[in-house]
């Protein structure tokens, strides 16, 4: 509730000052702290006006953070396919960026999908975003770690203790670029 009002306070003060990028920037923060508290209209509105503001102006990053939260919410709505495509959409902007702590953030979105349709895929991937971030040295977040979690007992269950940690050692031995094809 703090985060959503601070969120607020941030798109009152840059729609003030004409500011369009803070707009968008406050708009993705919006999105996201709407999402956490399960106000999946809000934070649509918010996310598509976020990304409706950094294609106009161009700016990349924004528009990568609101295509991964596009991915989020159709996640969460159960739109496997639509996440699907906001993630890789968002991966391909990170990828252009440079940005590997976004890309890192895509593939473990990502991972929460696989983790039903393709375990293989899904503990490939938490290997190499697992190994990627201890050597970053940049923990997940305590508020993404349980989905994570629940997907690796899923992918786990689906492929056997012993399949699931060959995949998950793979993946940490695989460089993130190649993940997923650009």
């Amino acid at each position: 509730a703090e985060a959503r009002a601070r969120a607020e306070e941030s798109l009152a003060l840059f729609t003030h000052l004409g500011d369009e990028k803070g707009m968008a920037l406050a708009l993705n923060n919006l999105g996201e702290a709407a999402f956490l508290q399960g106000d999946y209209a809000q934070a649509s509105a918010s996310v598509q006006d976020s990304l409706k503001r950094s294609e106009r102006m161009g700016d990349q990053w924004t528009m990568a953070v609101a295509l991964h939260n596009t991915g989020r919410l159709a996640w969460a709505r159960g739109n496997a396919e639509e996440a699907e495509r906001a993630y890789q959409q968002s991966w391909q902007v990170y990828v252009r960026e440079r940005s590997h702590l976004g890309m890192v953030e895509c593939l473990e979105g990502l991972i929460a999908l696989y983790a039903t349709t393709d375990p293989l895929r899904g503990a490939r991937l938490y290997g190499l975003t697992t190994n990627w971030r201890r050597r970053a040295e940049t923990p997940l977040p305590p508020v993404d770690a349980p989905a994570l979690e629940k997907a690796a007992a899923s992918m786990q269950a689906a492929l056997g203790e012993q399949r699931y940690a060959q995949v998950f050692a793979e993946g940490q031995a695989a460089p993130l670029e190649e993940a997923l094809p650009s």
